[in-house]
């Protein structure tokens, strides 16, 4: 089945931007690296979660909290379960041999990232509800999981955008439906 990936341009623009990120964004001290590898870590779910969490602890904010965990479940489910298969694009480090994971290798597929998805679910619903300063520290934290993605050899730029828009709009359907 063919599908957008093989499209020749896109594939070239993906695999630029990842020897670009291999070659001149990762440091030889290691202090981007450690962020990064800390980044994905973290920003797979459990900075999403405790925010979560955090909001069903308070009765004000108990309805958005839950939204979050819905958004944030069904984004996990649907981008990893149903659309990588779907989409069956395979990893950057298995498609390009110069590419080194500074984290273990995932044996899912590629697209859509369900690290930027997930962190988009939860941060474009904290944009759109919370003071703005909450909202806007949300987003460059769903902005640096899902560039961390890429930092750390795992995807390609279109894998965590297309988790992005995504993610982004699981938070739209859930905003509307449960808010």
């Amino acid at each position: 089945m063919s599908t957008i990936f093989d499209n020749p341009r896109l594939r070239q623009m993906d695999e630029s931007l990842m020897r670009i990120v291999q070659s001149r964004c990762r440091n030889r001290v290691s202090v981007s690296n450690f962020f990064m590898i800390v980044m994905t870590y973290l920003g797979g779910g459990v900075i999403w979660c405790v925010w979560a969490g955090f909001l069903c602890g308070h009765p004000a904010t108990r309805q958005l909290g839950i939204c979050c965990y819905v958004s944030f479940w069904s984004a996990w489910l649907i981008s990893s379960q149903i659309l990588k298969r779907v989409f069956g694009r395979p990893r950057a480090y298995d498609a390009m041999q110069d590419v080194v994971p500074l984290v273990p290798r995932p044996k899912d597929l590629a697209f859509p990232s369900t690290h930027a998805a997930d962190a988009f679910s939860v941060a474009v619903l904290l944009l759109l509800t919370r003071p703005p300063a909450e909202g806007c520290v949300a987003m460059v934290l769903a902005v640096l999981t899902a560039y961390s993605r890429i930092h750390v050899g795992v995807h390609y730029l279109t894998d965590v955008l297309g988790g992005a828009v995504f993610g982004s709009l699981c938070a739209a359907v859930c905003y509307y439906i449960l808010l």
